[in-house]
Parts: C-alpha cells; structure tokens; sequence
C-alpha cells in the first residue's frame, strides 16, 4: 500500500471503520469539507505552532491540539452532546440543539450543525474550534470558543468565514485533491454524499 493510500485508510478509522470514501469522511452525520479532507489524507493537518495560532484566534490564549484523524475528530465531537443536552452545560458553553429550539446564531452554537476541528490541549481548559455548517456545508465558516470577552460564560466566535480561509491563514497547504486516492477525486466534500 502506497503512502497516499495508507494515509486515506488510516484517516477514516473510527465509527465507520473499513469503509473508504465520503461515509468514512463524515463527523456527527456531516461530510468534512473537500479542503479538510485533503489535508487529512495527506498528513497536513497539523498544529502550526502557538505563535501561529494567537495571531489567528487571538481570544484562545491556551495551547490547542489538532485532531490527527477522523476518529479523533468523532470522539472530541461528541462533547457537543453533552453540553447541548446539559441545561447547565449548555448555557455556560452556549451550544444548543437547533432541532429543539430553533434556528439560533452566533455566539450560540447549534452543535447539530457543528464539528470540532481544534480542541484544547491540556484538559479541562475547554476550548474548541469548529466548523459551522449553519451558512455554507461545502465550506463552512470556522468559529472559536471565547471566554475571555466574558469568563462566566461562552460565546461563539467567527475565526475565518471558511475552512479554506482558516487553513491558508494557518500556513497549511490547500488546493487540489493531492491527498486523495485514485478514483475519489471527483469527491468535494458534502457534495459528495453519505452522512455517518
């Protein structure tokens, strides 16, 4: 097995492990953007370093953690359910359900319609950077967790109006499908299908 296709099938472990394809590519039921993907599967989404990081997301003064992998990017997700579900959580982290309540925006988050991209590094700090799919699912906007304006509470911040923004302004290379095996190369993301 070539790198590439090492690196395709190793990326789509986790909830939906052997599949290959836009199901293996999905968090939460949403398919992961083309650019991000791409990345992925080539080993670029990586961590740029702290100094990096304060000039993107000025309001996140702790360290960060880039998920390696899709499996990693599902399990850190899943913290979106219980903060929504929460009473408590939920006002404090201002994430909701937006089936339950209705179409709600920023500084709130409707985890239904959220992925987690970035998280904390040590735990217990609470932080996140997510996709938001609220606007746009091929090429959601990015948005941070911010309390510092406020320490009592969250609220949801635009940190780049998309993924691709976000990754160019990180210094990660974007562009092409170089990382994506033969024959997924016509795939871009949630143009590309299956949720899981």
């Amino acid at each position: 097995m070539d790198h590439e296709a090492e690196a395709w099938a190793g990326a789509a472990t986790g909830d939906d492990e052997g599949e290959l394809g836009p199901a293996a590519w999905t968090v939460r039921g949403r398919a992961l953007p083309g650019p991000l993907v791409d990345l992925l599967a080539a080993g670029g989404w990586r961590h740029p370093g702290d100094e990096v990081m304060r000039e993107v997301v000025p309001w996140i003064e702790e360290p960060l953690h880039f998920p390696a992998d899709v499996a990693e990017m599902r399990r850190e997700s899943r913290s979106l359910d219980f903060f929504a579900d929460d009473e408590r959580s939920s006002a404090l982290f201002r994430e909701v359900r937006g089936s339950v309540v209705g179409s709600v925006d920023l500084p709130w988050l409707d985890v239904e319609q959220a992925v987690l991209i970035v998280v904390n590094r040590r735990p217990g700090e609470d932080v996140a950077i997510a996709l938001d799919y609220r606007e746009d699912a091929e090429d959601p906007r990015v948005v941070g967790s911010d309390f510092r304006a406020d320490r009592h509470v969250c609220a949801w911040r635009i940190v780049a109006p998309t993924l691709t923004d976000f990754a160019q302004r990180l210094g990660l290379p974007v562009g092409g499908s170089a990382g994506r095996p033969p024959g997924a190369t016509g795939w871009t993301g949630a143009a590309g299908g299956a949720g899981g």
